[in-house]
């Protein structure tokens, strides 16, 4: 089946593959050949699939994923490979979102901001530690 995995600004994988996991926003999705039609809501963490015989995994980071015949087309907000992570700029944006969140005086909009950056963060350095 044919895997598509595109940002705003690139696209970052088009590929043939066997097999594809997804940080679905109810939890993770295996997606194999013949996977019944579906759209689901991505939550950001770990992205894996097979390239030939290696196994890729990307950070993803909120977005949305469709699953029809035999193609996967995942549209994130944020997508990005291990080597494109600054683990420094990780630890840095996830200490500067937990603070923010700490700091909150319950204005919805900040927090939710602010949970959004530390996900991001906290899947950046996940993907780092797996590699």
């Amino acid at each position: 089946m044919k895997l598509e995995v595109l940002t705003p600004s690139k696209i970052l994988v088009q590929t043939d593959t066997n097999f594809v996991t997804l940080p679905g926003a109810m939890g993770e999705v295996g997606i194999l050949e013949g996977h019944a039609h579906f759209i689901t809501m991505l939550d950001s963490g770990i992205m894996s699939y097979e390239d030939g015989n290696e196994k890729k995994k990307l950070a993803i980071h909120f977005g949305v994923a469709e699953v029809f015949e035999d193609k996967i087309s995942v549209l994130a907000d944020y997508a990005e490979a291990s080597d494109e992570i600054n683990e420094e700029s990780a630890k840095k944006e996830l200490a500067e979102a937990t603070t923010a969140l700490s700091d909150s005086d319950g204005d919805n909009a900040s927090f939710k901001d602010a949970a959004a950056k530390q996900k991001r963060a906290q899947t950046q350095l996940n993907l780092l530690k797996e590699k």
